[in-house]
């Protein structure tokens, strides 16, 4: 099986490269997916931020409050060095595993769509990676209004850094 990684900043267009590939026969593991999935309650990631951070991350219905959770983290580098430390190996867990399903289906590439993947270590899992990139002022513009943030909040992302290695 080959696996292409697709990486690149936030709001740069990973997730519709990935897709534009999925159409010729592809499956993507998205690790923003994952993370999504595995943020559900009683699911990995939601008992790791709950037990480090309390209902203080929790929304009325018992769900994580992504965006509180997202508050804690880019405001703070000793959170985010933590969150890092923490989450990349569960979601890494789960996408070997989806990786190994895939080979044993037969599937002859597989996209593997992850924002931090050379910062992750994961590049090591691929057999050629896409950097996706764009300028930072469309950036900017396209995560304030897919993320409904302000500047300032978009701006604590880290726009215009690409993910790969100088």
């Amino acid at each position: 099986m080959f696996i292409l990684g697709v990486t690149g900043g936030i709001a740069c267009g990973k997730s519709s490269v990935s897709r534009d590939i999925a159409r010729y026969g592809a499956r993507i593991i998205s690790a923003d997916q994952l993370a999504h999935e595995l943020s559900e309650p009683g699911k990995d990631i939601y008992n790791a931020y709950v037990k480090r951070y309390g209902g203080m991350i929790l929304s009325d219905n018992g769900k994580l409050d992504r965006r509180a959770v997202a508050d804690i983290i880019f405001d703070d580098k000793d959170e985010r060095l933590w969150a890092d430390e923490t989450i990349h190996p569960i979601i890494l867990n789960h996408v070997r595993d989806r990786l190994e399903k895939n080979q044993a289906k037969g599937i002859p590439i597989t996209v593997l769509d992850v924002p931090l993947l050379f910062e992750a270590g994961w590049d090591v899992l691929t057999d050629e990676v896409w950097v996706v990139w764009l300028n930072p002022k469309r950036q900017m513009t396209r995560l304030m209004y897919r993320n409904h943030l302000n500047e300032i909040e978009a701006s604590a992302r880290k726009i215009g850094r690409a993910s790969c290695r100088e």
